[in-house]
């Protein structure tokens, strides 16, 4: 007997919350001292995998492209930060941290720094900024209190 247009065979669907098969089974072997990137390749393969219950699954197109992705991710993951060397001279106040500003920017423009990378480091100078000023208001206020 044929379905009505747009019902499927399980109008209810999977409860909210239950992984798919082949979740399951992932977990299960995992669970069991499976290696999870021997697991990985096997999907990625298309190798039949099997749950606790005996029962087999076959990975489908989509999950062996993830499971290609999240492969390729645990062995080369991202770069993360590395060093950024150039020289933009010491920073005295808030004149110099302004000219540090506009020399990473003229890097970023020139293609030299990554926005990432200026921005990071435009932070760095902007705090270190503050900081002076801060150390400079310091200095001035206890100056005024000794002359009293």
């Amino acid at each position: 007997m044929p379905f009505e247009p747009g019902q499927s065979g399980n109008p209810a669907g999977r409860k909210a919350g239950q992984p798919n098969r082949l979740t399951m089974a992932a977990r299960a072997q995992i669970a069991a001292g499976a290696d999870p990137v021997g697991f990985l390749q096997r999907v990625m393969d298309g190798t039949v995998v099997s749950n606790d219950d005996g029962e087999t699954v076959a990975p489908t197109l989509d999950q062996r492209i993830r499971a290609a992705m999240m492969l390729a991710n645990k062995l080369v993951p991202d770069a993360k930060d590395g060093p950024v060397c150039f020289k933009i001279g010491q920073i005295d106040g808030p004149g110099a941290a302004l000219a540090a500003m506009g020399a990473v920017t003229g890097m970023m423009a020139a293609g030299e720094l990554t926005p990432g990378e200026a921005g990071a480091v435009i932070g760095v100078i902007s705090q270190y900024a503050k900081t002076y000023e801060l150390t400079e208001l310091e200095r001035r206020i206890t100056e005024l209190e000794a002359r009293r």
